[in-house]
């Protein structure tokens, strides 16, 4: 990934972000509020519902929480993503992991992992090869 293909991504989450933050109803509910109540609800589910609306639902909450983005707050758990992961640091700068373990690319420095500004929002992870 290029480091303007990478900022590109840290620029568009950073907006997403914004826009998950808005309310998204006359509730002023956010999309995580719906999620955590529609959750709940399912929870406490009765037989008047039917199997196919409980599929429906339990699809949606998987797809928001999948969506979520995932917040790194310790050394270890960004040692354990995989090499070309991308994140956004605590100082907003996006930082890529490079071939070399515990080294990271961070706007045009190498920096090595005990030193990337935590918490961290993990914007890319590649998969793992199969």
């Amino acid at each position: 990934m290029s480091n303007n293909e990478r900022d590109e991504l840290a620029a568009a989450f950073r907006r997403t972000e914004a826009l998950g933050n808005e309310p998204i109803d006359r509730k002023g509910w956010t999309k995580k509020q719906w999620a955590d109540d529609a959750e709940r609800i399912m929870e406490h589910i009765d037989g008047s519902v039917t199997a196919l609306v409980n599929g429906h639902a339990l699809g949606l909450i998987a797809r928001i929480r999948e969506l979520t983005p995932r917040t790194i707050t310790t050394v270890e758990e960004l040692d354990k993503l995989p090499v070309d992961s991308v994140i956004l640091d605590a100082d907003h700068v996006a930082c890529q992991r490079m071939k070399l373990n515990e080294l990271w690319e961070a706007g045009g420095e190498i920096v090595p992992t005990e030193l990337v500004p935590l918490p961290a929002t993990v914007l890319y992870a590649p998969e793992p090869a199969l």
